[in-house]
């Protein structure tokens, strides 16, 4: 009776806890909470002000004439020209659509970077305290503040991020990913250059330890 009762008791060795089969749920959780707070406290109705504007329409030059505009003072052109994709494909005449697309981009930017922050969380803790980092990002106030704005700081984030997470990885392809990304990061702001100092010191670092 006691040996039925320990094997009916016991978890088996190949069962997770309840915390890691739904790990997936949690995330996504996260990701529409984060998106449904970033739309509700999101001012589409106003245009774009300050740098943002400028952003705009620069991506609009860009998509309409396919060439880089000259007397512009947007500083790194990434997410501008990443904007101009999308604005070459819609068609609207009303500029104010084009400044909707710009915020939900951002928006969405935004929200993407929450699982790879989740990833970048797993390299250290378990799967509970990664799931608390991922929320801490996608709950921020000034994260959310800034995704809301059509700026440069989402697409930045998830690039690096991205490098960071893929540098951490130690495959030789994701590596090389990794500098890729933190290139786009760069373009994207110049503070980039931070990242690729700090992926490379990391990478060279590592790969001495190898050597040796």
């Amino acid at each position: 009776m006691n040996s039925e009762f320990n094997n009916k008791t016991r978890r088996p060795e190949n069962q997770k806890p309840r915390i890691l089969r739904n790990t997936s749920f949690l995330l996504i959780g996260l990701f529409v909470s984060g998106l449904i707070i970033r739309i509700f406290y999101t001012p589409f109705e106003l245009p774009l002000t300050q740098d943002a504007l400028d952003y705009f329409w620069y991506a609009n030059d860009v998509s309409i004439t396919g060439e880089l505009p000259r007397g512009y003072n947007v500083g790194n052109n990434g997410w501008p020209l990443f904007m101009s994709v999308f604005f070459s494909m819609t068609n609207s005449e009303n500029f104010l659509d084009y400044m909707i697309l710009q915020r939900s981009l951002s928006i969405i930017i935004s929200c993407l970077t929450i699982p790879i922050v989740f990833l970048i969380c797993k390299k250290f803790f378990n799967d509970k305290l990664s799931l608390v980092g991922a929320a801490i990002f996608a709950f921020e106030p000034r994260i959310i503040e800034n995704s809301l704005l059509g700026v440069t700081e989402p697409l930045y984030i998830l690039f690096a991020a991205l490098s960071v997470f893929l540098i951490l990885s130690k495959k030789n392809e994701f590596i090389f990913l990794a500098f890729i990304c933190a290139g786009i990061a760069t373009i994207v702001r110049v503070e980039g250059v931070f990242i690729l100092i700090g992926i490379s010191t990391w990478y060279f670092l590592n790969h001495k330890k190898i050597i040796n």
